[in-house]
């Protein structure tokens, strides 16, 4: 079975009724050959079935049925406050008064074709409003199906589907990047970002949707995403060629300003790619599935934090202070006196704070090269210090430069940021 769900089109007839699509090889052939279904009722009870099993885009109503007391109002108010997926177009036995057709209007349709139509205009007049309303369903910016088809294959997904597998993607660093470059080169990522998983899933039974700015997800059985999940990250990089300039590519990290002439250095942007499975739990919505992807990766995350933080300080008293507010914000800090390599070691925090007012910048360089041969090559380091030169000490080593004097929230909310 397919990921998408086919486009729906239902027809309210009976017996009495003047046409019968349904009864058409013309139209049903019509139909087959575009990849729409076309569905007849004749009772509220299979209506409210083929509502909920189909998802129909299209409703055409005979007029004889409306008129039969069909209790359309009543339906058409409570599925629309649902999803407003479909459009009502009734099928009048003969034209009429303006007046009659404003009052169906206000009863709920959306359109009439009238019954001089033949059945190949009443295709087309379906087709084209089918076309229109997949056009609108596309984000604008990448031209991926946009988040109400999205979350319309995910509902299809829940109700018709027992094996699938949904990656959710959003871009680390993003807003770092549109600081430094501007929204128009951020939308040019973003552009670029839906072109290389629209190429990943081309001629595959996968699903690409766009829930807006860097949010995507792919959807597909489990087996199919595998090869998937191993190219994201390599063909990412091709990508973040084409959108930093060359230095900052080269450095592999880029410098910009935080309030209290803080000067940040982050690394380039990378893709933040979670997942959730069928075999996760019983899903209620499409949002649901989507919440429990970001929170398979946030569980993910949680188990490896580590909230130790060492303190290099000459000061002893200062030293000391550092520790103590550290410790109330819930971190573990420990102040380094003697064999400081050594400490790390053994400690093993995942951020290292250095005043480095004392030390030169080859110094500063041999021991954060060290720390990090030594701890976790992932190693957070911050360095606060009177020496003026920022780049400097971020080109050797530093996640960021705090000038002297600072205020220890300033110290805390960097900590905080990088750890």
């Amino acid at each position: 079975m397919g990921l998408i769900p086919p486009r729906c089109i239902i027809h309210i007839a009976d017996e009495k009724s003047p046409l019968r699509l349904y009864n058409s090889e013309a139209f049903v052939a019509s139909c087959e050959e575009n990849d729409i279904s076309l569905k007849e009722c004749s009772s509220l009870e299979d209506l409210k079935y083929i509502l909920y099993d189909y998802r129909p885009e299209i409703i055409l109503v005979s007029e004889n049925m409306y008129e039969s007391g069909f209790d359309f109002k009543t339906i058409n108010e409570k599925q629309r406050s649902k999803n407003d997926a479909y459009k009502l177009i009734l099928l009048p036995a003969e034209a009429r008064e303006n007046k009659k057709n404003f009052d169906y209007i206000k009863e709920g349709f959306d359109d009439f074709i009238f019954n001089d139509y033949s059945l190949e205009e009443i295709f087309l007049k379906c087709f084209s409003l089918l076309r229109r309303k997949s056009i609108h369903e596309k984000n604008q910016l990448t031209k991926l199906p946009g988040i109400n088809r999205t979350y319309e294959v995910l509902e299809y997904c829940l109700s018709d589907l027992k094996d699938w597998e949904m990656l959710h993607i959003t871009t680390h660093n993003l807003d770092q990047y549109s600081y430094m470059y501007g929204v128009k080169n951020t939308d040019e990522v973003i552009k670029l970002t839906a072109s290389l998983l629209a190429e990943l899933t081309k001629d595959k039974n996968l699903f690409t949707g766009h829930l807006g700015k860097d949010n995507f997800l792919v959807l597909g059985s489990i087996a199919d995403l595998v090869d998937i999940k191993a190219k994201l990250d390599q063909r990412f990089s091709s990508i973040l060629e084409q959108v930093y300039n060359k230095s900052d590519f080269e450095n592999n990290y880029i410098i910009y300003s935080a309030p209290h002439k803080v000067r940040r250095k982050e690394n380039l942007m990378s893709l933040n790619i979670s997942n959730c499975t069928s075999y996760d739990r019983k899903f209620l919505s499409g949002s649901d599935i989507v919440e429990q992807a970001i929170i398979n990766k946030h569980n993910q995350s949680q188990n490896l934090i580590n909230k130790r933080v060492l303190i290099i300080e000459d000061d002893a008293d200062f030293a000391e202070l550092l520790e103590d507010r550290l410790r109330i914000d819930g971190f573990e800090p420990k102040v380094a006196k003697d064999e400081i390599i050594q400490s790390a070691k053994e400690f093993k925090p995942r951020v290292v704070l250095i005043e480095a007012s004392t030390k030169g910048i080859p110094q500063f360089a041999d021991l954060t090269k060290a720390l990090r041969n030594n701890c976790d090559s992932d190693l957070k380091i911050i360095v606060a210090s009177n020496i003026p030169g920022y780049r400097n000490f971020l080109a050797a080593g530093a996640n960021a430069y705090i000038p002297k004097p600072y205020e220890l929230d300033t110290v805390i909310e960097e900590i905080s940021r990088i750890s």
